[in-house]
């Protein structure tokens, strides 16, 4: 069997996946939309996994996709298709209410 692992590495060493359970919060920066380059803490709103900053903007899965937003399930700034909930990409996103370009995430100590 696969060795049970916080995350996948691409061939830089580099981090592209983190098992959502694992992270305690994340760093979204690169935005082209400047007010979501911000450090996201892992929390729990009605009782799904979120990623909320101190300002109340969220990293949250809607069941096709994670998005990165102004508020849980308005609008979506930066999407990525991705159906498994309990793993978050870190790169890949694609623009739709933002400015490009679009952000890559990071994980970092909460």
């Amino acid at each position: 069997p696969r060795p049970d692992t916080k995350g996948e590495l691409n061939v830089t060493g580099e981090l592209t996946i983190g098992r959502v359970d694992a992270l305690q919060a994340v760093r979204v920066y690169g935005a082209g939309s400047d007010d979501l380059n911000d450090v996201y803490l892992r929390a729990i709103i009605h009782g799904d996994i979120v990623f909320q900053s101190a300002d109340g903007k969220v990293v949250y899965h809607n069941g096709e996709a994670w998005c990165i937003g102004e508020a849980l399930h308005g609008s979506q700034c930066y999407l990525k298709p991705h159906e498994d909930e309990a793993t978050l990409p870190f790169a890949g996103f694609e623009v739709r209410d933002g400015d490009h370009p679009p952000p890559l995430l990071e994980p970092v100590d909460g």
